[in-house]
């Protein structure tokens, strides 16, 4: 009907050029013009088609089109087609712009707009723009997510918002399952806990931020944490590093309160992943971390405990109080982990004393736990079980437990951290899980590649979550460098100095602690490629030079240098042959040359001697 009403119009307007040339043919031509007047008549009539169209991609299935308003236009024609001039009508829209999310991915597309009149009249298409829609979405991952877990049977997950997101979605996996879908959260929530987890099980997360553009990919690294065993009733990381106070991370907020001296500290710290602080307990007697009485912190006799902590005397001395229940002054003792001359490190009870059969390493933090089922009591150092046997604690204090100098008993310094009480006594594997630093990876072997490279590889160690690689110049002073993630039992590093010396050694990540390190490797990068000799310049014409030199051992390309007149060198090519043409030169010219061998490092050589030469 709009095509019909136009050719009318056309029509008309032909019948009124047909009018005029009849007119003029009678002797009136010259008043009323010849065909350029019809030619301008039809011009001021029909509708001017839209300009000035654009074509935004917004994601993967949406485009948004505008284009300047057209006086005169009610409505526009929007067309659409996948190939320059295939487009035909597609839609009619009101406003000058136009939005459409119901593309196809990766997919081009061509517009054009006409203008329509209050009259029905329809006018040409306007400019074409063609555009393929994006290959991905554009909403951006979320970053920073992190899972920690908070009880036996649950985990919390946080991230960083992302712009213009409205809602997330979390997945969730068992390791080494890949995380499947679980749930979501609208914006601008970046929190979720995921509930009825089965106890000392590690999960993996990921987060998906969906917006306008699209669902993005999948947040990386993936987040994992173990939900805690059975039975947990307290738990401090004494991750704070500043305050007095000692967060309980088991759910049951049984927080501590540090006074007397007590302090976090960050420098000296277990080989526990994402550490952050530790509690400093100095030889003052009034040092200590203070817990408020709880039922299952009296480990009073017949019921199943288990304490279990990392521990460092940062000096020798007679006496440690390391944790327990204690009458002031000193006094009547309920329960206590510590050491001395006699007993060297012991647990003890209202009136019996277990001891480890060892004494706490100087200097060197060693795990410490005490098990019991009710009646027979074990002890574990780094992990390991040392002995066995009945014990009756036989407390019947129901004070405060004091980490540190319990009782206000005179003692020596000592640092502590990750403090696990539970009402129930824990396995020997559960034990060596949080007490037992993995082993180190073994077959340490670097290979050589070049000047600036040198790649590295171990035997593979199952079940480990990541691996940390240290980097030095000579024997014994590596330092932590970089991780590299558990896929793999190699890495390659091609940023090192040629003709350098470098010492490596690669620890391992392991359900939440790290080993000690591997053997220690040692190797030379390659030196640098010698500077190109026995280089020669040849004129060949008005315009060519030609040079050919003797290669360099070591070379993958040789970089070229020109000068002009006796000015400064610059870059004019790269060759991987040894011979160069330099062409479009100044007839009868003076140039100058230097060479630079570059190998596949890509170390420099020093220039090469200067060799010139003169264009006819």
């Amino acid at each position: 009907m709009v095509e019909r009403g136009l050719m009318s119009t056309k029509f008309i307007l032909g019948m009124v050029a047909a009018v005029s040339v009849s007119v003029g043919a009678a002797g009136c031509m010259g008043e009323y013009g010849g065909e350029e007047d019809v030619g301008t008549l039809e011009s001021e009539v029909a509708l001017p088609p839209p300009t000035n169209l654009q074509v935004t991609v917004v994601s993967t299935t949406q485009m948004n089109l505008t284009w300047d308003a057209s006086a005169g236009a009610t409505k526009y024609v929007v067309l659409r087609g996948l190939t320059p001039g295939s487009e035909t009508s597609f839609t009619t829209v009101t406003p000058n712009s136009f939005s459409y999310n119901h593309l196809l991915p990766n997919t081009q597309y061509c517009w054009q707009v006409k203008n329509i009149n209050a009259s029905g009249q329809v006018s040409t298409a306007s400019n074409e723009v063609c555009a393929s829609t994006a290959t991905g979405s554009t909403t951006a991952a979320p970053a920073n997510v992190v899972a920690t877990a908070i009880s036996s049977s649950r985990i919390v997950v946080t991230w960083n918002a992302v712009a213009g997101a409205t809602s997330y979605q979390i997945w969730q996996g068992q390791p080494p399952a890949a995380p499947t879908y679980k749930s979501a959260v609208v914006a601008p929530t970046v929190s979720f806990t995921s509930a009825g987890l089965a106890a000392g099980t590690t999960y993996s997360y990921e987060i998906r931020a969906i917006s306008p553009l699209g669902t993005s990919a999948a947040s990386t690294p993936l987040a994992t944490a173990t939900t805690f065993l059975a039975g947990l009733e307290a738990y401090y990381k004494f991750d704070e590093k500043t305050g007095t106070t000692a967060n309980d991370a088991s759910g049951f907020l049984r927080t501590g309160t540090l006074s007397g001296g007590a302090a976090f500290a960050m420098a000296d710290k277990p080989q526990v992943e994402n550490d952050l602080s530790v509690v400093s307990l100095p030889s003052n007697v009034t040092a200590k971390v203070t817990i408020a009485n709880a039922s299952a912190f009296n480990l009073a006799s017949g019921a199943p405990f288990t304490v279990a902590l990392w521990v460092k005397t940062p000096s020798a001395g007679s006496d440690f109080h390391i944790i327990g229940m204690r009458n002031s002054g000193c006094g009547t003792r309920g329960w206590e982990i510590g050491q001395d001359t006699t007993n060297q490190l012991y647990f003890a009870g209202a009136s019996a004393v277990r001891s480890f059969g060892s004494a706490l390493p100087v200097g060197a933090w060693t795990h410490v736990a005490v098990t019991s089922n009710g009646s027979n009591l074990t002890t574990y150092v780094n992990g390991v079980s040392t002995s066995t046997g009945a014990f009756s604690v036989a407390n019947t204090l129901k004070l405060p437990v004091i980490l540190g100098h319990l009782g206000d008993c005179v003692g020596g310094a000592v640092l502590a951290d990750e403090l696990y009480v539970y009402s129930r006594e824990l396995s020997a594997s559960e034990i060596a899980a949080i007490g037992k630093l993995p082993d180190p990876p073994v077959n340490l072997a670097v290979t050589v590649t070049s000047s600036t490279r040198q790649d590295l590889s171990w035997t593979a160690v199952p079940g480990a979550s990541k691996y940390l690689i240290y980097k030095g110049t000579t024997s014994g002073d590596e330092t932590f460098f970089t991780s590299s993630p558990s896929t793999t039992s190699t890495f390659a590093y091609g940023h090192l100095l040629p003709s350098t010396q470098y010492s490596w050694q690669v620890a391992v990540m392991k359900g939440g602690l790290y080993s000690n390190r591997s053997s220690e490797v040692i190797a030379t990068t390659l030196a640098g490629p010698a500077a190109p000799t026995n280089v020669v310049a040849t004129v060949l014409s008005s315009s060519r030079i030609k040079l050919d030199w003797t290669a360099s051992a070591g070379a993958a390309r040789y970089n070229v240098y020109q000068s002009t007149a006796g000015g400064a060198y610059a870059f004019v090519g790269s060759t991987t042959t040894t011979t160069f043409t330099a062409a479009n030169l100044t007839t009868m010219t003076a140039y100058s040359y230097q060479l630079q061998a570059v190998d596949a490092g890509n170390s420099l050589s020093a220039f090469s001697t200067p060799v010139s030469a003169t264009t006819l």
